[in-house]
């Protein structure tokens, strides 16, 4: 009977110990404190450190404690947070997690590694690390969060992981030294203001993006060229305002809508092509872009909001063939509205199709002002050039058969 009682008593206070263990939330050991999760089975994270001076901070892979080894799996929210000494964070592979605003204002931060495992980073996890130039983001990650790298102001250098599906609002806000970086293929959304304000020089959106937001690249003021894939069909307001460097826009083929004051401001802005996709311009969406010269409008290019193209001095638009209706009060006078013939390979407007036109656009080339023709009604196949592509393009519609009718008016 004692023996069963001291085997009770022994049980009891094991028993004790594992629940006193299970109550036991945090811990500490050396420069931090750890938190459970899953006590006896689980792991744990760094939920503090300890050390407010600290400049080396080494996260280990494991832990023992009462007898169970535990995985350190993540950093929790606001672990090193305002830590103006921390210079280099060593991580192990273990580690999956890091917390919402982890390393912000950490400004002296310049080494951190992060492993390959890691599927989640908060949102500013790491903003306002003015010391930060290079990150590696090769891991398992499908969302980079909210403002996680926002006025990184020195970093260079981001390597994104290639099954990456989401770049967060204000992500790369401000990180005025990224000068290049590469979207992966799978990517499909830019959040707003995403990389405002940021030093990239050439941005080229891949064709499975399927939004980008509203301001999602202001203010770039380095940015040269824009390449925009087929996925996307709305460039959102403000996309591109105040991009003074910008030169150079190539539109997806499923660009249906340019949105308010989209490329507002881009001052260096001189070569933009529609594609026959295109059906909106909204409110203010070219103003104040002095450097265009000669926009070419396709069908079915019908909803131009008032003052899209305001304040544009050197700006004339080629217009389909009555198509002039839709643009009397998109900022520019009527005169810089040119309409192009009922059939464009009828350069000389005679009705007929044939080698007068050719001889028309040879004259042309030799002596513009000569033939009285404007050069967006010698443009036939709408490149921008007068040349022997518009020849060749008047034979290919004379073999074809391309006629107009007699009752059309020209």
């Amino acid at each position: 009977m004692k023996k069963l009682f001291l085997l009770a008593l022994i049980f009891n206070f094991q028993f004790s110990i594992f629940n006193s263990l299970r109550a036991q939330e945090t811990f500490q050991r050396g420069d931090f404190e750890y938190t459970f999760h899953e006590v006896g089975r689980g792991y744990i994270t760094v939920s503090k450190c300890l050390k407010t001076d600290i400049t080396k901070a080494e996260i280990p892979a494991s832990l023992d404690y009462g007898g169970d080894e535990y995985f350190v799996r993540g950093i929790d929210d606001n672990v090193f947070a305002f830590n103006e000494s921390l210079h280099t964070v060593v991580l192990s592979d273990k580690i999956r997690t890091i917390g919402a605003g982890a390393f912000q204002y950490c400004t002296n931060l310049a080494n951190i590694d992060l492993p390959d495992g890691i599927d989640s980073i908060g949102a500013n996890a790491f903003s306002q690390c003015e010391a930060l130039t290079s990150i590696d983001l090769h891991n398992e990650m499908e969302n980079i969060g909210k403002g996680t790298f926002a006025y990184c102001s020195n970093l260079k250098e981001v390597s994104l992981p290639p099954q990456l599906k989401t770049i967060g609002d204000y992500a790369f806000f401000g990180t005025k030294a990224l000068e290049y970086i590469t979207f992966p293929s799978e990517l499909k959304t830019i959040g707003e203001q995403a990389f405002y304000a940021s030093g990239l020089r050439t941005v080229t959106i891949p064709d499975n993006v399927e939004s980008i937001a509203k301001r999602s690249f202001e203010d770039c003021l380095s940015l040269v060229s824009v390449f925009i894939g087929d996925g996307l069909e709305t460039i959102p307001d403000r996309a591109f305002w105040v991009c003074k460097g910008l030169k150079r826009v190539t539109l997806g083929q499923n660009v249906k809508t340019i949105g308010k004051r989209a490329f507002q401001y881009c001052e260096s802005l001189n070569s933009f092509t529609f594609t026959p996709s295109t059906q909106t311009i909204l409110d203010g969406a070219f103003q104040n872009c002095p450097a265009l010269t000669a926009m070419i409008m396709l069908p079915p290019l019908t909803n131009v909001a008032d003052n899209c193209f305001l304040n544009c001095p050197n700006l004339y638009l080629s217009l389909p063939y009555e198509g002039r209706i839709h643009f009397t009060r998109c900022g520019l006078s009527p005169e810089r509205l040119i309409e192009r013939n009922y059939i464009e390979q009828d350069v000389n407007n005679d009705g007929h199709i044939n080698s007068g036109d050719v001889v028309s656009i040879y004259n042309f080339i030799i002596d513009p002002d000569a033939t009285g023709i404007h050069r967006f009604r010698a443009d036939t196949n709408l490149d921008s050039n007068v040349n022997s592509g518009d020849v060749v393009d008047i034979y290919n519609a004379i073999i074809n058969g391309v006629t107009i009718p007699d009752d059309k008016d020209r």
